[in-house]
């Protein structure tokens, strides 16, 4: 699915890589009409298109995930913040939060561990390591 919730499958038909510069042709399919993308990467390293094409994929898959979690546990789509500074501030802590948020071991959701620590102080500071006396 989509952003659109639509069904969608991305195939890359195409690839030069030049050095460390790689320009894939990919087809977007949508249901119709069909999407013929260019895009331009630049890696550190100079590989095959088909290896390329696999860490592509891998970083969006992670992007993709790390994007959704976010949205889900701190409404990040609905943030209206405006200012760059405190946009990049609120970024990183969100995900700085999120990464202590992943580290427990517990039957809660990443959403609930949050409300949790929101309403047990004895839970944050376990989240945070901090040693309960």
């Amino acid at each position: 699915m989509d952003e659109a919730g639509q069904d969608a499958s991305t195939h890359i038909l195409h690839g030069v890589i030049s050095g460390r510069i790689a320009i894939l042709k990919v087809l977007r399919v949508l249901q119709k009409p069909k999407l013929f993308l260019l895009r331009s990467y630049i890696g550190s390293i100079a590989l095959g298109v088909k290896k390329f094409a696999r860490y592509v994929r891998g970083h969006w898959a992670i992007e993709n995930t790390l994007h959704w979690c976010l949205d889900v546990t701190f409404r990040e789509d609905e943030n209206r913040v405006r200012e760059r500074t405190t946009a990049d501030n609120l970024a990183w802590l969100k995900r700085f939060a999120l990464s202590m948020l992943k580290q427990q071991d517990d039957k809660y959701s990443i959403a609930m561990r949050r409300r949790v620590a929101g309403w047990d102080l004895d839970y944050l500071a376990k989240i945070l390591g901090i040693p309960v006396l």
